[in-house]
């Protein structure tokens, strides 16, 4: 008779023995999909600021300004960007270090006046532009 009695206890204590054992597992580590998506970086540049004395030598200046711009955002991207400032009443100053490599430039047009650029970096190289010099944040923020 004191076993019948004991039995919803068993049950109850049974039953939460069981469902408190996921909680004492190690969390699991995702691992980055392999189809992941890129992160791609647009750069725009304006013929008529470019100094130069042909029309070409401008449009050659714009295209290389609105691909360092889409380099410039590209690594804003991945390292981040230190802001400080030397006085709280004074302007803020943004800095952003690392290094691209491996990204590909997806289209290069001129439309009127503007001209404009656009890279990608597959998320498969992400691992290896950790491993390259002079970035302000070290971490590998996509695992």
């Amino acid at each position: 008779m004191a076993i019948l009695k004991n039995y919803p206890f068993r049950l109850i204590g049974l039953l939460l023995a069981v469902l408190g054992l996921p909680a004492c597992q190690s969390p699991i580590k995702l691992q980055p999909a392999a189809t992941a998506p890129a992160i791609t970086a647009v750069g725009y540049a304006y013929l008529d600021n470019q100094p130069g004395p042909s029309e070409g030598e401008r449009r050659l200046q714009a295209m290389n300004a609105s691909k360092l711009q889409a380099y410039r955002q590209l690594t804003e991207q991945l390292y981040g960007v230190e802001l400080s400032s030397p006085q709280p009443d004074q302007r803020w100053h943004g800095i952003s270090r690392g290094t691209i490599v491996g990204a590909q430039v997806v289209r290069q047009e001129q439309d009127g006046n503007l001209f404009i650029t656009e890279l990608k970096l597959d998320k498969a190289d992400f691992n290896r532009l950790a491993e390259m010099p002079a970035p302000i944040n070290r971490t590998k923020w996509w695992e």
